[in-house]
Parts: C-alpha cells; sequence; structure tokens
C-alpha cells in the first residue's frame, strides 16, 4: 500500500497493508503522495532500521521474506525488507525506490494474537507488499522524476491529474495485491487459508483492528474504532469471495507438490497444469518442468538398474537408495512409455519459460544444463553453463560441479574428479542449489565413477569419509551415507507409528458430517472439497473420496513421533532415514515411503507434514 507517514504521533492507524485508515479525512490523503515527500524513500528510516542480527523476531520476518523470494518472478531486481522501530502503530508499507517497510510492532502482533498461524499471516503481509512492488503500484513518482527538469507549471500539471485517481481504482489495486499474495504465498508453501480464518474465527482483517484497539467490533463505541471496523469488514466482505475462491484452486498447487515429493508425477503435472492455467508463474512452470525431469531421471536409473549398472546422479533430490544395489530402484506412480530424451527435453520447453520470467534465478540454469546432461548433450550443457550461467552469474561451486558432471559425461576423468573433490569439500554458498544436496549429488558421481571402474574399496572409502564428517554436522546426511556403507539397513528400519487418522485415510470415503471450514476447488470440471478441521487440511473429491490430508498445526495424529518446531535431527532420531529429501520452490521434504508420510522443513525444523499411500 502506498505510504504517507510522519515521525510525529498520528490520529489514527496507518495500517498501509488493508487501508484501514480510520478517519475518512485522511483516508484520501493518503493516496496522492508527492514525489518530494522524504518519507518515500528508505533514506528517511535508516536510522529506525532494526538489525536482524540481534532481534529473533525481526530475523524470522526476514527469513518469511526471503521464502517468499523463491518464487519472485518478475524481470526487476527483488525489493528489500526493512523492519522499523516506529511510534505510530503496526503497518506495512512499499515505498517508491524498491524499499518495503515493516513495523516491528506489526511482527508482534501477529506472532501475539495468532502464536499458530503466525508464519502464514506475516507472510500474506509481506506478499502484498512484494505484489505491489511487482505491480509497479508507485509508477507516477517515478513519472513525475523523470519529467523533474520540466517547469514547475509542467509539473504540478501532471501531478494534478495524476492525483485525480479515483479511490475505485485504489481499491482495485489492494484487491489485486490481496489475489498475487495468494498466489505468491502458495507457491512457496504458505497455508492460504489461514488469511480467511483465523483461530479467532473470523477474517484477518478484522481481528488485526480488535486486537489493535484492544475491542470487539460488535461492542465497541468509540466513533474512530467503528468507522475502522466497518472499513475493515466491508474490505473483508468484498475481498473474501475473491481469496477464498483463489485459495481454495491453491491448494491444487500444494497437491502437485505432494504427488511430486510421493513421486507420482504424472498426477503432480495434472495439478500444476490445472493451477498454473488460471494462476501461471515461475514456480509453477518449474515444477511442471521438474515432473518431466524427476521422471526422466527415474527411467534413466530403471535402466541403468536392468543392465546392472551405475547410473550418473544428478541433483534432483537426495535419494536414499543404496548405490551397491541399484536394482532397489523404486518407481511410484504411473508408468510411462517415454524415454529420456523425450521427459528431459519436455522439461526444457517448461524451464525456458521460467527463465523468460526470472532471467536472474540461477536454479532455472542448473536445471536446463542437468536436463541436457541427462541427455548426454554435454555441448548444449557447456553452452548455457559458460554462454549463460556463468556469463550471469559467474564462476562458482555450483559452476564447478556442472563442469565436472561434463567433464565425466565426456570421458575425462581425472579433470572431473579433481573439480567434484573441490565441490564434495568446499564450504562456499552455491546458487541454484543447496550446498548439501550439491555435495551428495558430487559424491554419488564420484562414487559412482569408481564402482563403475569396479574400485568399489575407494567408493567405500569415500563414503565413510563423508560419514564421519557429516555425523555431527547434518544427520540426514549421516544417515544416507550409512546406508550406502551398509546397503541392506535400509531394508531393516521399521518404526511402529499409531497411524491415528484412521479416519482420514487416503482413498476411504469421507463418512462424517463437513465442518463449517469448507470450501470448494474445482479440478478436471468437477467439485472437489476442502475440509479444514483440528489443524489438518483435507481434500474431498466429487465422489467424497479422501485424496489428500496435510497438516498446518499440532494434531494428536503423530504427537510422539513428530512436532511442529522440532529439528530435523529430531525427525530423523524419531522415524529414520527417509526415502528421499527434496528441497523445492515449496519447501524441503523428507518422504517416508515405507510410512506413507512426508514431512515439511524450513529453516531446519518442522512447519508441517502430509500423508500418502506407504509402499507394500
Amino acid at each position: 500500500m502506498n505510504l504517507k507517514a510522519t515521525s510525529r504521533p498520528m490520529k489514527f492507524v496507518l495500517l498501509t497493508l488493508f487501508s484501514l485508515c480510520l478517519t475518512s479525512p485522511i483516508a484520501r490523503a493518503t493516496t496522492q503522495i508527492s514525489p518530494n515527500d522524504p518519507t518515500q524513500y528508505i533514506r528517511y528510516w535508516n536510522d529506525q532500521i532494526v538489525d536482524p542480527a540481534n532481534h529473533e523476531e525481526v530475523l524470522w520476518a526476514h527469513q518469511i521474506f526471503d521464502r517468499l523470494l523463491r518464487a519472485w518472478d518478475y524481470t526487476r531486481v527483488a525489493p528489500t525488507l526493512n523492519i522499523i522501530e516506529a511510534t505510530n502503530g503496526p503497518w506495512a508499507a512499499s515505498l517508491a525506490d524498491g524499499n518495503i517497510l515493516l513495523t516491528r510492532s506489526a511482527i508482534r502482533l501477529i506472532q501475539e494474537q495468532h502464536p499458530t498461524q503466525a508464519d502464514h499471516l506475516l507472510a500474506f503481509v509481506i506478499a502484498h507488499e512484494l505484489a505491489h512492488q511487482r505491480s509497479d503500484d508507485l509508477w507516477h513518482l517515478k513519472f513525475y522524476r523523470m519529467v523533474g527538469d520540466q517547469s514547475p507549471e509542467q509539473q504540478s500539471k501532471v501531478m494534478g491529474n495524476l492525483a485525480n485517481a479515483d479511490m475505485a481504482d485504489i481499491e482495485k489495486a489492494e484487491a489485486q495485491a490481496d489475489q498475487d499474495a495468494i498466489v505468491l504465498m502458495a507457491s512457496v508453501g504458505f497455508d492460504t487459508q489461514a488469511v480467511i480464518q483465523t483461530q479467532h474465527q473470523q477474517d484477518f482483517y478484522t481481528t488485526w483492528v480488535e486486537q489493535l484497539w484492544q475491542n470487539s467490533c460488535e461492542q465497541g463505541v468509540n466513533t474512530q474504532f467503528k468507522i475502522a471496523c466497518a472499513q475493515a469488514q466491508l474490505r473483508a466482505l468484498r475481498t473474501k469471495s475473491q481469496i477464498e475462491a483463489i485459495s481454495a484452486q491453491a491448494v491444487l498447487y500444494e497437491m502437485g507438490v505432494q504427488a511430486m515429493v510421493t513421486g507420482d508425477y504424472e498426477q503432480a503435472r495434472r495439478y500444476f497444469t490445472t493451477y498454473g492455467r488460471s494462476y501461471p508463474n515461475r514456480a509453477v512452470l518449474t515444477s511442471i518442468g521438474l515432473t518431466y525431469l524427476a521422471e526422466a531421471f527415474r527411467v534413466y536409473q530403471l535402466h541403468a538398474a536392468n543392465k546392472e549398472t551405475f547410473p550418473y546422479y544428478f541433483p534432483l533430490f537426495i535419494d536414499a537408495t543404496p548405490q551397491l544395489r541399484p536394482a532397489l530402484v523404486a518407481k511410484r506412480g504411473i508408468q510411462t512409455h517415454q524415454g529420456v530424451n523425450a521427459l528431459a527435453q519436455k522439461s526444457l520447453e517448461y524451464f525456458t519459460q521460467a527463465k523468460k520470467l526470472a532471467p536472474d534465478n540461477p536454479a532455472t540454469y542448473v536445471l536446463m544444463i542437468s536436463a541436457y546432461q541427462m541427455m548426454n548433450n554435454t555441448p548444449m550443457a557447456a553452452g548455457i553453463l559458460q554462454g549463460e550461467y556463468i556469463a550471469r552469474f559467474g564462476s562458482d561451486i555450483t559452476s564447478a560441479y556442472l563442469q565436472g558432471i561434463n567433464l565425466l559425461l565426456d570421458g575425462k576423468n581425472s579433470q572431473a574428479l579433481n573439480l567434484l573433490s573441490e565441490v564434495r569439500d568446499s564450504q562456499s554458498k552455491p546458487q541454484g542449489l543447496s550446498l548439501s544436496q550439491l555435495q551428495y549429488a558430487a559424491l554419488m558421481n564420484m562414487t559412482g565413477h569408481y564402482l563403475r571402474e569396479s574400485q568399489a574399496d575407494t567408493a567405500k572409502q569415500l563414503w565413510l569419509q563423508y560419514a564421519q564428517r557429516e555425523q555431527q554436522a547434518h544427520s540426514d546426511l549421516f544417515q544416507m551415507a550409512l546406508n550406502q556403507l551398509q546397503p541392506n539397513r535400509m531394508a531393516k528400519q521399521s518404526v511402529s507409528i499409531p497411524f491415528a487418522v484412521q479416519e482420514y485415510r487416503i482413498g476411504e470415503k469421507w463418512l462424517k458430517d463437513r465442518p463449517d471450514a469448507t470450501a470448494e476447488l474445482w479440478y478436471n470440471g468437477a467439485p472437489f472439497q476442502l475440509l479444514t478441521l483440528d489443524g489438518r487440511s483435507i481434500v474431498v473429491d466429487d465422489q467424497a473420496r479422501i485424496i489428500s490430508v496435510w497438516v498446518t498445526d499440532n494434531v494428536r495424529d503423530m504427537i510422539d513421533k513428530v512436532q511442529m518446531r522440532w529439528t530435523i535431527d529430531r525427525v530423523i532420531t524419531n522415524l529414520g532415514t527417509p526415502s528421499r529429501r527434496l528441497d523445492l520452490v515449496a519447501g524441503q521434504y523428507l518422504a517416508y515411503d515405507h510410512l506413507g508420510l512426508a514431512v515439511k522443513i524450513e529453516q531446519g525444523v518442522v512447519h508441517g507434514w502430509f500423508y500418502y499411500l506407504p509402499s507394500s
């Protein structure tokens, strides 16, 4: 929302996100911002910016912001978030110079009043401001600066015309920012339903005003407060149906992620495609491309398993399947008759579209290069690596890894192993992939080479060194290294889970009454129901069958095995080694195929989980 603020105490709460000005004469004034207003530039606020390194809640807000930027798909430079210590209440705002402001009191208010939904609601607040930046809603200030050399009379004429913007246009911009915020939230795995219904059982808009004033909209008598409540409720009424429809359809993206994690790539594609036709963005295009590339990798692995050889490894996910038992490669989901090249080529079509939306996203180039390498087309892989990735992002650990794989595919083994060794031992921050993902892939390809050369002892020694290194650092990688050293170890893993979700089993009929929190979403012309019940989200198809169940809050189902905010180490101590680990735009997932459980990880701690049909 456009901001006009001063350092003096205000007579109204400036909640720019929701346009809830409490005195109507000022409400219109807040939309007419002078380009010479110093508050529109970050320099004005510099002395009020709070350092995230010294304040936990400020660091949390920056982590939410960084997560949202994973789906930033606009060609302009991404905005910067600044948390400020302001005295005039909670608000958020977009500045004309590309900065976003959020007051510390706004963060505290969300944390205190919505503790179980704080991540999702703060994400909505920030995503709304990101939407304003992407839509360039402050374009008129930049236009004014462009004509700054003209006469004062001409400048006055320009600004006079621009200042006559109708309030309806402002409200349309706000409604559009709400819609874009929901889509952005869904892309990186936040719960969009939290915006519709908080634990206070009402809309977030009204809840915010009530908590700010410490009063009830039904009982308040203060005139300004009643005006604020009326504005909040009117805004909620206008936008609720729109947001409900969007957030319900956004569930299709979540279901696509779940199908991707479980390995049902064709079903994942269907969900992503249905969602993407209504709300196209880089995240969904990349996700569709990934379904093709992951399926190509699976076919590639199966071909190698049938030949009893050791395939090259591509860093799409971290797979716990032991190298020494290639026949264990599992193929979940629908069978495909397409070959590796056809699937990889299809993935490139979507990665190319994603690149056009976000040319400064390094992960897209990594995926394109991996697709060409999977097709053994090293000249094309080298062309993108040198001509696009390095030209745009420079040489780094990621480019070293990709170059190493190219050399390995071309038979230049000595040079390849030297580069991959550097990657394995590096502590530099990579671009486009996580460090652990990159190093695990480097090690898989190094040991794969030695196994192809009948040097199993050398491969085993490399895994032993890696296990010793990771023992204290990342227990999931340590456990996966042990699987490589002890190929029979995974088969012996047995975790007894009291599956208390008998009434929510995938494929079973929903026989209970529908809860009040029910939304409708459409998939392939059929109405599905999204049920929200006791911290769970449940999707029921048009035949009343349960097709998806996931958890965004602590529930009794798994309370002794996994809980919100548990560390990844504690999860693995309880559940054992995951079948694989996937790092997606929507988050990191630990998939346990034998349990039918996938745990979502953000910032090293649990942020939810979902159930699926366990492997037999």
